[in-house]
Protein backbone atom coordinates (compact mmCIF):
# COMPACT_ATOMS: atom_id res chain seq x y z
CA UNK A 1 0.00 0.00 0.00
CA UNK A 2 1.68 3.18 -1.08
CA UNK A 3 2.46 6.27 1.25
CA UNK A 4 -0.37 8.71 -0.20
CA UNK A 5 -3.24 6.03 -0.20
CA UNK A 6 -2.03 5.12 3.84
CA UNK A 7 -2.69 9.22 4.01
CA UNK A 8 -5.91 9.59 2.10
CA UNK A 9 -7.68 6.04 4.54
CA UNK A 10 -6.05 8.27 7.82
CA UNK A 11 -7.61 10.84 7.15
CA UNK A 12 -10.65 9.66 5.90
CA UNK A 13 -10.70 7.78 9.56
CA UNK A 14 -9.83 11.05 11.28
CA UNK A 15 -12.75 12.99 9.93
CA UNK A 16 -14.90 10.03 10.94
CA UNK A 17 -13.64 9.79 14.46
CA UNK A 18 -13.88 13.51 14.25
CA UNK A 19 -17.71 13.67 13.08
CA UNK A 20 -18.75 10.58 15.07
CA UNK A 21 -17.55 12.73 18.85
CA UNK A 22 -19.38 15.86 17.42
CA UNK A 23 -22.48 13.97 17.48
CA UNK A 24 -22.59 12.53 20.54
CA UNK A 25 -21.70 16.26 22.37
CA UNK A 26 -23.53 17.05 25.31
CA UNK A 27 -22.83 20.68 24.86
CA UNK A 28 -26.03 22.47 24.52
CA UNK A 29 -24.56 25.11 22.48
CA UNK A 30 -24.13 21.91 20.21
CA UNK A 31 -27.42 20.12 20.51
CA UNK A 32 -29.12 17.81 18.53
CA UNK A 33 -32.08 19.44 18.57
CA UNK A 34 -30.38 22.44 16.86
CA UNK A 35 -28.50 20.62 14.13
CA UNK A 36 -31.66 18.13 13.06
CA UNK A 37 -34.50 21.04 13.41
CA UNK A 38 -33.82 22.81 10.00
CA UNK A 39 -33.60 26.49 10.56
CA UNK A 40 -33.27 29.47 7.91
CA UNK A 41 -29.57 30.44 7.05
CA UNK A 42 -28.92 33.93 5.79
CA UNK A 43 -28.97 32.82 1.91
CA UNK A 44 -32.47 31.04 2.63
CA UNK A 45 -35.85 32.90 2.90
CA UNK A 46 -36.84 33.26 6.24
CA UNK A 47 -39.17 30.41 7.40
CA UNK A 48 -43.14 30.97 8.19
CA UNK A 49 -44.50 28.80 11.04
CA UNK A 50 -48.04 29.14 12.57
CA UNK A 51 -50.14 27.69 15.52
CA UNK A 52 -52.89 26.11 14.84
CA UNK A 53 -55.50 26.43 17.50
CA UNK A 54 -57.44 22.50 18.77
CA UNK A 55 -61.01 24.78 19.16
CA UNK A 56 -60.52 25.65 15.33
CA UNK A 57 -60.56 22.34 14.02
CA UNK A 58 -64.38 23.83 12.16
CA UNK A 59 -61.83 25.91 10.09
CA UNK A 60 -59.05 23.64 9.50
CA UNK A 61 -57.97 23.71 5.82
CA UNK A 62 -55.44 21.02 4.21
CA UNK A 63 -54.12 23.19 1.93
CA UNK A 64 -52.46 24.99 4.78
CA UNK A 65 -49.41 23.01 4.06
CA UNK A 66 -48.74 24.45 0.72
CA UNK A 67 -47.39 27.93 2.41
CA UNK A 68 -45.69 26.43 5.56
CA UNK A 69 -42.45 25.32 6.85
CA UNK A 70 -43.64 24.57 10.35
CA UNK A 71 -47.53 23.52 11.39
CA UNK A 72 -47.78 23.74 15.46
CA UNK A 73 -50.49 21.94 16.84
CA UNK A 74 -51.47 23.26 19.72
CA UNK A 75 -51.45 21.46 22.14
CA UNK A 76 -51.32 19.01 25.19
CA UNK A 77 -50.94 19.46 28.32
CA UNK A 78 -49.83 17.51 31.25
CA UNK A 79 -51.81 15.92 34.49
CA UNK A 80 -49.69 17.23 37.29
CA UNK A 81 -50.94 14.61 39.64
CA UNK A 82 -49.39 11.51 36.80
CA UNK A 83 -47.01 13.22 34.55
CA UNK A 84 -49.25 11.54 31.83
CA UNK A 85 -50.60 13.37 29.12
CA UNK A 86 -53.94 14.93 30.30
CA UNK A 87 -56.49 12.85 28.54
CA UNK A 88 -60.38 14.42 28.60
CA UNK A 89 -62.36 11.09 27.20
CA UNK A 90 -61.74 8.28 25.02
CA UNK A 91 -64.61 7.26 22.62
CA UNK A 92 -65.96 3.90 23.38
CA UNK A 93 -66.73 2.82 19.66
CA UNK A 94 -63.64 4.16 17.98
CA UNK A 95 -61.05 4.09 20.71
CA UNK A 96 -60.16 7.80 19.46
CA UNK A 97 -58.57 10.08 21.94
CA UNK A 98 -59.94 13.33 23.15
CA UNK A 99 -57.09 15.17 24.87
CA UNK A 100 -57.88 17.79 27.52
CA UNK A 101 -57.96 21.88 27.05
CA UNK A 102 -59.75 24.41 29.34
CA UNK A 103 -63.16 24.22 27.82
CA UNK A 104 -63.44 20.40 27.87
CA UNK A 105 -61.81 17.90 24.79
CA UNK A 106 -59.89 19.38 22.31
CA UNK A 107 -56.71 18.08 20.43
CA UNK A 108 -57.67 14.47 19.30
CA UNK A 109 -56.17 11.23 17.74
CA UNK A 110 -58.10 11.73 14.88
CA UNK A 111 -56.79 15.54 14.17
CA UNK A 112 -53.13 14.18 14.52
CA UNK A 113 -53.88 11.83 12.02
CA UNK A 114 -55.00 14.43 9.93
CA UNK A 115 -52.55 16.85 10.34
CA UNK A 116 -50.11 14.80 10.18
CA UNK A 117 -50.43 12.94 6.77
CA UNK A 118 -50.56 16.62 5.62
CA UNK A 119 -48.06 18.38 6.74
CA UNK A 120 -45.67 14.73 5.17
CA UNK A 121 -47.59 15.51 2.12
CA UNK A 122 -45.93 19.02 1.75
CA UNK A 123 -43.08 17.84 4.00
CA UNK A 124 -43.78 20.19 6.47
CA UNK A 125 -42.34 20.19 10.19
CA UNK A 126 -44.76 19.17 12.88
CA UNK A 127 -44.39 20.77 15.83
CA UNK A 128 -46.66 19.42 19.04
CA UNK A 129 -47.63 22.86 21.08
CA UNK A 130 -47.41 22.26 25.12
CA UNK A 131 -49.65 24.60 27.68
CA UNK A 132 -50.95 24.68 30.75
CA UNK A 133 -54.82 25.44 29.54
CA UNK A 134 -53.97 29.20 31.25
CA UNK A 135 -53.46 27.85 34.59
CA UNK A 136 -49.62 27.49 35.02
CA UNK A 137 -50.20 27.71 38.92
CA UNK A 138 -52.29 24.02 38.86
CA UNK A 139 -50.77 22.99 35.86
CA UNK A 140 -47.68 23.55 34.84
CA UNK A 141 -45.97 24.51 38.75
CA UNK A 142 -47.44 21.33 40.55
CA UNK A 143 -46.26 19.40 37.72
CA UNK A 144 -42.44 20.06 38.80
CA UNK A 145 -43.29 20.04 42.37
CA UNK A 146 -44.47 16.89 42.40
CA UNK A 147 -41.49 15.66 40.30
CA UNK A 148 -43.37 14.58 37.28
CA UNK A 149 -41.41 16.64 34.94
CA UNK A 150 -39.06 13.78 33.50
CA UNK A 151 -42.32 11.34 33.25
CA UNK A 152 -44.11 13.93 31.08
CA UNK A 153 -41.27 14.26 28.78
CA UNK A 154 -41.10 10.23 28.58
CA UNK A 155 -44.89 10.80 27.72
CA UNK A 156 -44.00 13.31 25.16
CA UNK A 157 -41.18 11.59 23.70
CA UNK A 158 -43.75 8.34 23.05
CA UNK A 159 -46.21 10.75 21.66
CA UNK A 160 -43.69 12.56 19.11
CA UNK A 161 -42.56 9.01 17.84
CA UNK A 162 -46.07 7.70 17.20
CA UNK A 163 -46.70 10.72 15.12
CA UNK A 164 -43.75 11.28 13.44
CA UNK A 165 -43.15 14.86 15.45
CA UNK A 166 -40.22 16.72 15.32
CA UNK A 167 -40.04 19.08 17.52
CA UNK A 168 -42.43 20.44 20.68
CA UNK A 169 -42.82 24.46 21.68
CA UNK A 170 -43.42 25.14 25.24
CA UNK A 171 -46.83 28.01 25.91
CA UNK A 172 -46.13 28.51 29.85
CA UNK A 173 -48.13 32.21 30.50
CA UNK A 174 -46.51 33.75 31.93
CA UNK A 175 -43.07 33.72 34.44
CA UNK A 176 -43.55 36.17 36.89
CA UNK A 177 -40.69 35.60 39.31
CA UNK A 178 -38.10 33.87 40.07
CA UNK A 179 -39.76 30.02 41.25
CA UNK A 180 -41.54 30.43 37.54
CA UNK A 181 -37.90 30.71 36.09
CA UNK A 182 -37.08 27.36 37.89
CA UNK A 183 -40.34 25.56 37.43
CA UNK A 184 -40.05 26.51 33.11
CA UNK A 185 -36.28 25.59 33.11
CA UNK A 186 -37.36 22.09 35.18
CA UNK A 187 -39.91 21.75 32.49
CA UNK A 188 -37.63 22.90 29.52
CA UNK A 189 -34.67 21.07 30.61
CA UNK A 190 -36.75 17.79 30.79
CA UNK A 191 -38.08 17.95 27.73
CA UNK A 192 -34.60 18.49 26.02
CA UNK A 193 -32.52 16.11 27.95
CA UNK A 194 -35.60 13.27 26.66
CA UNK A 195 -36.22 14.33 23.07
CA UNK A 196 -32.84 16.23 22.34
CA UNK A 197 -31.43 12.70 21.85
CA UNK A 198 -34.35 11.55 19.43
CA UNK A 199 -33.16 14.45 16.96
CA UNK A 200 -36.65 16.25 18.62
CA UNK A 201 -36.02 19.78 19.51
CA UNK A 202 -37.77 22.26 21.62
CA UNK A 203 -39.16 25.70 21.23
CA UNK A 204 -40.97 28.15 22.89
CA UNK A 205 -43.35 31.37 22.86
CA UNK A 206 -42.34 34.24 24.76
CA UNK A 207 -44.45 37.28 25.56
CA UNK A 208 -41.41 39.29 24.82
CA UNK A 209 -41.52 42.50 27.02
CA UNK A 210 -42.18 40.13 30.33
CA UNK A 211 -39.08 40.00 32.74
CA UNK A 212 -39.03 36.75 34.23
CA UNK A 213 -39.37 35.39 30.42
CA UNK A 214 -36.47 37.65 29.55
CA UNK A 215 -34.39 36.31 32.37
CA UNK A 216 -35.09 32.50 31.40
CA UNK A 217 -34.49 32.88 28.26
CA UNK A 218 -31.30 34.81 28.30
CA UNK A 219 -30.04 31.24 31.17
CA UNK A 220 -31.37 28.75 28.41
CA UNK A 221 -31.68 30.00 24.96
CA UNK A 222 -29.15 27.05 24.45
CA UNK A 223 -31.46 24.58 25.19
CA UNK A 224 -34.30 26.17 22.44
CA UNK A 225 -34.70 25.02 18.75
CA UNK A 226 -36.61 28.32 17.86
CA UNK A 227 -38.23 31.04 20.15
CA UNK A 228 -41.36 32.50 19.04
CA UNK A 229 -42.23 36.20 20.02
CA UNK A 230 -45.66 37.04 20.61
CA UNK A 231 -45.28 40.27 19.23
CA UNK A 232 -48.58 39.51 17.43
CA UNK A 233 -50.24 43.27 17.10
CA UNK A 234 -47.41 45.44 17.67
CA UNK A 235 -47.07 47.77 15.43
CA UNK A 236 -43.71 48.19 12.83
CA UNK A 237 -41.59 49.70 15.67
CA UNK A 238 -42.34 47.17 18.48
CA UNK A 239 -41.70 44.22 16.67
CA UNK A 240 -38.35 45.28 15.41
CA UNK A 241 -37.65 46.35 18.94
CA UNK A 242 -38.13 42.96 20.46
CA UNK A 243 -36.25 40.85 17.47
CA UNK A 244 -33.20 42.78 18.11
CA UNK A 245 -33.65 43.03 22.13
CA UNK A 246 -33.59 39.37 21.97
CA UNK A 247 -30.34 39.37 19.79
CA UNK A 248 -28.43 42.22 21.13
CA UNK A 249 -29.16 41.79 24.36
CA UNK A 250 -29.98 38.43 25.69
CA UNK A 251 -27.23 36.66 23.38
CA UNK A 252 -30.26 34.53 21.22
CA UNK A 253 -28.86 33.78 17.74
CA UNK A 254 -30.92 35.94 15.01
CA UNK A 255 -31.75 32.35 13.14
CA UNK A 256 -33.31 31.10 16.29
CA UNK A 257 -36.12 34.40 16.21
CA UNK A 258 -39.14 34.75 15.01
CA UNK A 259 -41.30 37.33 14.91
CA UNK A 260 -45.10 36.77 15.49
CA UNK A 261 -47.90 38.35 13.42
CA UNK A 262 -51.92 38.00 14.85
CA UNK A 263 -54.49 36.91 12.65
CA UNK A 264 -56.97 39.12 14.48
CA UNK A 265 -57.85 42.61 16.06
CA UNK A 266 -58.28 43.40 19.38
CA UNK A 267 -60.21 45.93 20.75
CA UNK A 268 -58.50 49.02 22.79
CA UNK A 269 -59.66 49.65 26.39
CA UNK A 270 -62.37 47.73 28.15
CA UNK A 271 -64.71 45.52 28.17
CA UNK A 272 -62.48 42.91 26.09
CA UNK A 273 -63.29 42.66 22.38
CA UNK A 274 -61.66 40.87 19.37
CA UNK A 275 -62.36 39.36 16.18
CA UNK A 276 -60.85 36.99 13.58
CA UNK A 277 -59.39 37.75 10.56
CA UNK A 278 -61.62 36.03 8.90
CA UNK A 279 -64.83 37.39 10.60
CA UNK A 280 -63.24 41.18 10.42
CA UNK A 281 -62.47 41.37 6.69
CA UNK A 282 -65.86 41.54 5.49
CA UNK A 283 -65.94 44.68 7.22
CA UNK A 284 -63.67 45.99 4.41
CA UNK A 285 -65.13 44.45 0.95
CA UNK A 286 -62.47 46.79 -0.91
CA UNK A 287 -59.92 45.71 1.12
CA UNK A 288 -57.44 48.19 2.64
CA UNK A 289 -57.71 47.15 6.45
CA UNK A 290 -55.83 49.68 8.25
CA UNK A 291 -53.44 49.53 11.18
CA UNK A 292 -56.09 50.52 13.55
CA UNK A 293 -60.01 49.84 13.07
CA UNK A 294 -62.38 52.33 13.93
CA UNK A 295 -66.20 50.89 13.94
CA UNK A 296 -69.41 52.74 15.31
CA UNK A 297 -70.37 50.37 18.37
CA UNK A 298 -73.89 49.05 17.51
CA UNK A 299 -74.97 49.03 20.77
CA UNK A 300 -74.11 52.48 21.29
CA UNK A 301 -74.51 54.45 18.01
CA UNK A 302 -73.09 57.46 19.68
CA UNK A 303 -69.47 55.69 20.94
CA UNK A 304 -66.94 54.64 18.44
CA UNK A 305 -64.89 51.35 19.03
CA UNK A 306 -61.16 51.08 18.37
CA UNK A 307 -59.33 48.06 17.28
CA UNK A 308 -55.19 47.16 17.31
CA UNK A 309 -53.92 45.34 14.48
CA UNK A 310 -51.08 46.81 13.57
CA UNK A 311 -50.84 44.34 10.14
CA UNK A 312 -51.98 46.15 7.37
CA UNK A 313 -50.45 44.89 3.91
CA UNK A 314 -47.95 47.89 4.36
CA UNK A 315 -47.00 47.14 7.57
CA UNK A 316 -46.77 43.84 7.39
CA UNK A 317 -44.52 43.90 4.24
CA UNK A 318 -42.51 46.21 6.42
CA UNK A 319 -42.28 44.01 8.91
CA UNK A 320 -41.48 40.83 6.70
CA UNK A 321 -38.45 42.70 4.57
CA UNK A 322 -36.94 43.59 8.21
CA UNK A 323 -36.73 39.81 9.32
CA UNK A 324 -35.38 39.10 5.68
CA UNK A 325 -32.89 41.47 5.95
CA UNK A 326 -31.69 41.10 9.39
CA UNK A 327 -31.35 37.43 8.61
CA UNK A 328 -34.16 36.60 11.85
CA UNK A 329 -35.35 32.58 11.52
CA UNK A 330 -38.71 34.03 10.55
CA UNK A 331 -42.64 34.77 10.65
CA UNK A 332 -45.12 33.02 13.46
CA UNK A 333 -48.54 33.16 13.27
CA UNK A 334 -51.03 33.01 15.60
CA UNK A 335 -53.51 31.13 14.65
CA UNK A 336 -53.91 29.57 11.10
CA UNK A 337 -57.51 29.11 11.93
CA UNK A 338 -58.74 32.24 12.29
CA UNK A 339 -57.74 33.15 8.45
CA UNK A 340 -59.80 32.94 5.57
CA UNK A 341 -59.84 29.22 3.55
CA UNK A 342 -56.94 29.33 1.37
CA UNK A 343 -58.64 28.83 -1.68
CA UNK A 344 -59.86 32.81 -0.88
CA UNK A 345 -57.48 35.17 -2.55
CA UNK A 346 -57.63 37.47 0.82
CA UNK A 347 -55.46 35.45 3.06
CA UNK A 348 -53.59 36.45 5.59
CA UNK A 349 -50.96 33.45 4.97
CA UNK A 350 -51.16 33.29 0.98
CA UNK A 351 -49.93 37.22 1.58
CA UNK A 352 -47.56 36.49 4.12
CA UNK A 353 -46.12 33.68 1.67
CA UNK A 354 -45.80 35.77 -1.50
CA UNK A 355 -43.69 38.53 0.95
CA UNK A 356 -41.86 36.15 2.26
CA UNK A 357 -40.26 34.64 -1.05
CA UNK A 358 -40.62 37.93 -2.42
CA UNK A 359 -37.14 38.33 -4.60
Amino acid sequence: MGSKFRIVISAIVALIVLSLSTCTSTNPTESISTRLVHLPDSSESPEITAFWWNGGWDHYDPDYMKYLDEFIIFAVAPNPETGEIFIDSVAESTGEIFYKRNSGPGLSTEMLKQITADADKYQVRKTLGINGMGKKKTIFNPLVENGNETKFAKEILTLCRTWGIQNVDVDYEHPNNDGDVEILTAIVRALYDNLNPAGIGVSIAVGPGREFMQKFVKQNHQYLSAINLMSYLQPYAGFVKWLELYHNELGVPREKLFGGIGFYIKKKGKPKESHNYRDFVEWFPEGNIPDEITRVDPDNLENMKTFRFNNSHETLSQKIQYVKDKGFGGIMIWAINHDLPMSDDRSMLRFVHSEVHKK
